[in-house]
């Protein structure tokens, strides 16, 4: 249980638990930063995070994926390691001011990195959502999609669409997001019952 191996990391019980699946397109490969027309679905594979705020202005992240709890506080430049898109997603959410200080963060995931599945999507959605919920912060799923798409954008330098942070926000495994990138209208659709959706990893590690 990710309670547990949280606790164990960090001396006491997180205060959220945030659950955010990954994402395959059906159509629409490299229209979403265009504003063009998409159609991502939502998969069963998933990132759970639990997080706590702090009382001082500490960050640590852990993972299951990675052996040590990376340390740093909210004022220190952001490194270009494993645990950046957490450490942005934090930045952000204090510059929106859903928190004033730092956060214990721990990441759970059966979502292949680097596999275009939207792991990094689906941390940073994980992590405003979980700010959001322990300063009792109203933001709607689509704000948290454009708050995480900046967070990609400008402090990580990716120069990414919305599609992703939109399908993992909003979308459940089942469902599929017709969106449109550019003015943000979508629909969520249910897949047919009777067909079942089979996602194949090429092996080949993606970095952007």
């Amino acid at each position: 249980m990710i309670e547990t191996v949280f606790q164990r990391a960090f001396g006491a019980a997180p205060t959220q638990i945030v659950k955010t699946p990954g994402r395959v397109n059906l159509i629409g490969e490299h229209t979403d930063y265009n504003g063009g027309m998409v159609l991502p679905t939502a998969i069963d594979l998933s990132l759970t995070l639990a997080f706590r705020l702090r009382t001082d202005d500490f960050i640590h992240v852990g993972s299951d994926n990675f052996s040590e709890i990376v340390e740093t506080t909210v004022n220190s430049p952001l490194e270009k390691n494993w645990a950046a898109y957490a450490i942005g997603a934090v930045a952000a959410a204090r510059q929106t001011k859903m928190m004033n200080r730092g956060a214990d963060i721990y990441i759970t995931s059966s979502i292949p990195d680097g596999a275009g599945l939207s792991s990094s999507a689906a941390l940073i959605v994980s992590i405003l959502k979980a700010a959001s919920l322990g300063s009792g912060t109203t933001i709607t799923d689509r704000e948290i999609a454009l708050l995480a798409q900046r967070v990609e954008n400008e402090f990580i330098g990716v120069p990414c669409g919305v599609m992703d942070q939109m399908a993992v926000s909003l979308a459940r495994p089942g469902q599929a997001m017709a969106l449109d990138t550019k003015t943000l209208d979508y629909e969520l659709i249910d897949l047919p019952a009777g067909h079942h959706m089979a996602v194949v990893h090429s092996g080949q590690h993606r970095r952007l």
